[in-house]
């Protein structure tokens, strides 16, 4: 995203939301979100502001303009995902086969390891989900340096 496109985004927030955005935040929302592609990030910020009441952090911006589900609704899918996993188990030469549930790919890597029946698995699943998510995060802005 270029600085035109980025000014453009920064002002939908601003009056989107009627709040002044003070110069320094403006340029912290710039800067974290130029990696990222403008159409996907105008979508996500627009979608926002039929949806929102207050403006929306940069993560809740990336995490929507890369379709990366927040660490609440990945829980839901990490345990679609996993009781998944034990159904493909039991259903080990049946000649039955469970529906594979759509699911983003980072949910199923933080699930490496868990089962739903696994004491606080919810827990050890959202610190990875969450670690795995800002790594992603981090690596787009440096591969667009």
């Amino acid at each position: 995203m270029n600085i035109g496109e980025s000014g453009q985004i920064v002002r939908i927030l601003e009056f989107g939301w009627s709040q002044k955005f003070p110069a320094e935040m403006a340029l912290i929302y710039v800067e974290s979100l130029r990696s990222l592609p403008f159409k996907p990030v105008k979508s996500a910020v627009e979608a926002m502001l039929r949806t929102e009441e207050f403006r929306p952090s940069v993560a809740a911006i990336c995490r929507s303009a890369t379709n990366v589900p927040n660490p609440a609704n990945a829980v839901l899918s990490a345990r679609r995902w996993l009781e998944y996993q034990e159904q493909l188990q039991f259903a080990n030469g049946s000649g039955w086969v469970p529906v594979r549930p759509e699911v983003h790919t980072l949910v199923i890597e933080a699930c490496a390891g868990l089962s739903v029946g696994m004491f606080g698995w919810e827990n050890r699943f959202k610190a990875v989900y969450e670690n795995r998510v800002d790594l992603l995060m981090t690596s787009s802005m440096e591969l667009e340096k």
